[in-house]
């Protein structure tokens, strides 16, 4: 045999125990369970940037369905809470998972609207009399 037989011969049997030491280690190691649960969340907070003007700027809590607006003061902004009526098709309560979304036309503040996406309870933007904004419960019929 050659010196370069031998050391191929030498390589060879290197690898071929590389590669049974990897298997074996392989066949110990559990892979980790699938789970079909929901993915984690980062967070439930949104801000929602009205494409009409500025003033429909909103803070939204996507998992409770609480909503805030941007308002100026004297040198600087806030979150304003907006009232929300009570809407009776509004039943889910799972506070950690988003399922409140706000969907505006950007034409006009009465195309916004907040949605609960897990049951459809909706409520559209109003303003009141005396210039003051809210959710104004909408009622849909029964299939």
């Amino acid at each position: 045999m050659t010196a370069l037989a031998v050391r191929l011969g030498v390589f060879g049997s290197a690898l071929a125990c590389l590669a049974q030491a990897a298997s074996a280690q392989l066949s110990i190691e559990n892979p980790s369970p699938t789970s079909t649960a929901l993915p984690p969340q980062t967070g439930c907070f949104e801000i929602f940037l009205s494409p009409r003007q500025v003033r429909e700027t909103y803070l939204l809590n996507a998992c409770t369905g609480d909503v805030w607006m941007r308002v100026s003061g004297d040198d600087r902004a806030a979150w304003q809470s907006l009232p929300r009526e009570s809407n009776a098709q509004d039943t889910e309560t799972l506070s950690l998972v988003k399922h409140y979304k706000i969907i505006s036309s950007g034409l006009t503040a009465q195309d916004t609207f907040l949605l609960n996406t897990l049951n459809g309870a909706t409520w559209q933007l109003f303003e009141a009399a005396n210039g003051s904004l809210f959710w104004g419960a909408m009622e849909r019929e029964a299939p």
